[in-house]
């Protein structure tokens, strides 16, 4: 089947969105030096393409003025990647390449209060005056993490920092919700699903910097969620105190809400049955299905959801359904030895999403770490 061009993201502002593919009239910048990773092909295909020139991280290789679907454009960069690219180096251990993630925290994203800007512009500049549940308790946890390993004080008080702002400000009918307004001064009334993050949240709790009954209201949530045709709900209403459906189904949302599930010990049988069917019956997972046929209803593919579905699977023990849908990942994948792009994943037209990378990235590192490849 032809492969669509199309690219997720995991989250941003308001919810988890689904980013298109556009194409620039500018080429892409040359890289300044080439990175190999002989380890991580993708690891050195993000280093080589997908860094400006102040060390974040872009979104896309090519820039532009066009915007997608979650109001993100060409060399723009994301606390999001920073949390995802800031826990990659800590599990392998790369203390240099995790402190140069915690400098451009404090430099580009982090204001003195614990605000983060959910995202920035490539030169570094702050235009948003939101920031993203998701985003900041995945650097609180990663920030934490990173005291356990390296002893660093700053770190830890950064964590708090940001565990403070967020638990203070994003509160909204005693839950934590997707994201804080700060001209307007209000938090959002809904909670995504796949914001809740259990482990990160555990990890605050464990800390004193989130009230117990925060916590427990948060993991209610996630874990009473009612399926609808086997799907998860798309959120909560917090203050409508009801739970939101998307007739068509996300499944970057939906392997998240698994994801956390499975961490915490929830119930995640019929989703692992619905990806186990559809590997079965067709060799791969689409982008969206229809909620109440469960017929694919767009025809893309995305190496963000295989990277969160391997990951899902591992956290569900099922390593062979994880080394399939590694080998389905794999085929997205840049392996030309001439190819310039080599080691990145759906580069089309000189340009890819970098979710697309950074998430195959992690999961091959948990694959590598459980000695599965």
């Amino acid at each position: 089947m032809k492969m669509l061009v199309v690219i997720l993201i995991i989250a941003a502002l308001v919810g988890t969105g689904i980013y298109f593919y556009y194409s620039s009239s500018s080429p892409p910048p040359p890289p300044s030096e080439e990175v190999v990773d002989s380890k991580y092909p993708v690891s050195g295909f993000i280093q080589t393409w997908m860094l400006n020139d102040n060390g974040t991280v872009a979104t896309y290789i090519q820039d532009g003025d066009v915007e997608d679907s979650d109001e993100v454009k060409g060399r723009e960069s994301l606390s999001e990647t920073l949390g995802l690219w800031m826990d990659f180096a800590l599990k392998e251990n790369d203390e240099e390449l995790f402190h140069k993630g915690f400098e451009q925290l404090q430099t580009y994203f982090l204001e003195e209060d614990g605000f983060v800007h959910w995202k920035i512009q490539e030169n570094g500049n702050k235009m948003e005056t939101t920031n993203a549940l998701v985003d900041d308790i995945r650097l609180v946890e990663v920030l934490y993490k990173g005291f356990d390993r390296w002893d660093k004080a700053e770190y830890q008080e950064t964590a708090q920092r940001i565990a403070s702002y967020t638990t203070e400000y994003n509160l909204n009918e005693n839950v934590l919700t997707d994201f804080y307004e700060t001209n307007d001064e209000y938090a959002s009334d809904v909670i995504t699903l796949s914001y809740i993050d259990m482990q990160a949240l555990r990890r605050m709790r464990d800390e004193r910097v989130l009230d117990q009954q925060i916590y427990d209201n948060m993991e209610r949530i996630l874990e009473e969620a009612p399926l609808r045709n086997g799907f998860f709900p798309k959120g909560y209403n917090v203050e409508e105190t009801e739970y939101e459906y998307d007739e068509s189904v996300n499944i970057v949302d939906q392997s998240l809400v698994a994801l956390y599930r499975a961490q915490s010990g929830g119930q995640t049988s019929d989703f692992l049955a619905f990806i186990r069917k559809e590997m079965d019956d067709h060799g791969q997972v689409f982008g969206q299905y229809d909620i109440e046929t469960k017929e694919e209803n767009v025809e893309y593919e995305s190496p963000a959801i295989y990277g969160l579905l391997v990951m899902y699977c591992l956290a569900e023990g099922e390593e062979e359904l994880a080394m399939d849908i590694f080998d389905r990942l794999k085929v997205h994948q840049n392996s030309g030895n001439n190819d310039q792009y080599a080691g990145g994943y759906s580069v089309y037209d000189d340009d890819t999403h970098v979710f697309d990378n950074l998430l195959p990235l992690l999961a091959e590192q948990q694959l590598r770490q459980k000695k599965l490849i």
